[in-house]
């Protein structure tokens, strides 16, 4: 297990700059061994969402990238996807890709706000609430969301 997480640890620095230079950000990395070969998944995002067809080729890239390094020196599979749209929301990094979207907060002291991400900055969320604009620390969120709106038929 060890061996496992300080190569998790080692990628992770290794990838996380070239996920940014790409134009991402590395919400998530995930190491596990499936019977014998590793998993290596990738959760990445960026502001206004990343496409199906984006990770088909940061896929690509990455998985090039980490051929020729001397990191894993066994089997392996690559997987890089969306976090996807009703995951929670776990830090400013994440925060920051969902601006302009509707989200629905819970707060650590119970109450709930339900408003429009205008701008994640110095550890606030700035929202836009039916007739207000609300400043919320991201240090007072207990969990948040970004509101499905499906079209209506």
């Amino acid at each position: 297990m060890k061996y496992l997480e300080e190569l998790r640890t080692k990628i992770e620095e290794y990838l996380r700059p070239v996920v940014r230079f790409q134009g991402y950000e590395l919400i998530e990395l995930d190491l596990v061994n499936q019977g014998g070969k590793l998993l290596l998944r990738l959760l990445l995002n960026r502001p206004g969402g990343i496409t199906m067809g984006e990770c088909v080729d940061m896929n690509r890239k990455l998985s090039r990238i980490l051929d020729n390094t001397d990191f894993i020196n066994q089997s392996y599979v690559l997987e890089v996807s969306s976090p996807g749209a009703d995951r929670p929301l776990k830090d400013e990094r994440e925060l920051r890709c969902v601006v302009g979207r509707e989200l629905m907060i819970k707060l650590k002291d119970g109450g709930q706000v339900k408003g429009n991400l205008l701008e994640v900055k110095d550890g606030k969320l700035i929202l836009s609430c039916e007739d207000s604009v609300l400043e919320i620390s991201i240090s007072e969120l207990e969990l948040a969301k970004q509101m499905i709106n499906l079209p209506k038929e």
